[in-house]
């Protein structure tokens, strides 16, 4: 299934659970804008997002049941790519799935951190973090919360900054233990002024940086870099 060319909003909801749309298998969702303040795009196996935008310019206040933009769960082989996330209430995307991948996305102030991975119940595997950048949100970056999560997640070439809690959280088994058995590949990125710290339970790849990216503007969407990373 195809889903193409529309607008949806809904921003003024206080208490915004799903006000979008839930896929069922093989769907493909392009040049999708929406406005909104609760959760908007759920997909199971051989979820397609391209080129779509979810902002949210109603309330900014605490809700309940406050979802993520985008939810892929449960299933196989999910894209999202060349997306732009910004001022969701809940976290950006939640990936419950196998064999994903986060490609070109820009996530910017979302409230309940930039991309969660699973739950302690329904862990993740094989998903590929490429070319992100997550700026300025409530919270970590990217957080992951079960063991089989950290092992075969890869977060490279990405620009993680300005969020309030750590770049990266690991919240399964000690650092030395991740980074012993290699669990997890975080290299070749920039994690600058996460406010707790760059990472928690792993430590960061031997071409990672902590360098201000220099953007041109980041309150006005442009995240363009004049730094020297």
């Amino acid at each position: 299934m195809t889903v193409e060319n529309i607008e949806i909003f809904a921003a003024n909801e206080t208490n915004a659970g799903n006000n979008g749309i839930v896929a069922g298998l093989d769907t493909y969702f392009r040049n999708i804008i929406t406005d909104a303040n609760g959760g908007n795009i759920q997909g199971l196996s051989g979820t397609l997002v391209l080129d779509c935008e979810f902002r949210n310019t109603g309330s900014t206040a605490a809700g309940t049941d406050i979802r993520s933009a985008i939810l892929l769960s449960p299933g196989y082989n999910s894209l999202v790519m060349g997306t732009y996330i910004d001022s969701w209430r809940g976290a950006a995307i939640c990936l419950i799935t196998n064999m994903g991948t986060v490609v070109n996305t820009i996530i910017s102030n979302c409230k309940a951190g930039g991309i969660v991975g699973g739950n302690t119940a329904s862990d993740t595997y094989h998903v590929n973090l490429i070319n992100m950048t997550i700026n300025g949100c409530t919270g970590d970056g990217i957080k992951l919360v079960a063991v089989n999560e950290v092992e075969n997640l890869r977060v490279m070439n990405s620009i993680i900054s300005n969020n309030t809690g750590y770049g990266i959280n690991y919240t399964s088994g000690s650092t030395a233990l991740n980074d012993r058995i290699t669990r997890g590949t975080s290299d070749y990125n920039d994690l600058y002024n996460n406010t707790t710290a760059a990472y928690s339970g792993i430590s960061g790849g031997a071409h990672n940086v902590t360098t201000d990216p220099g953007y041109v503007n980041a309150a006005g969407e442009n995240f363009a870099i004049t730094g020297a990373i």
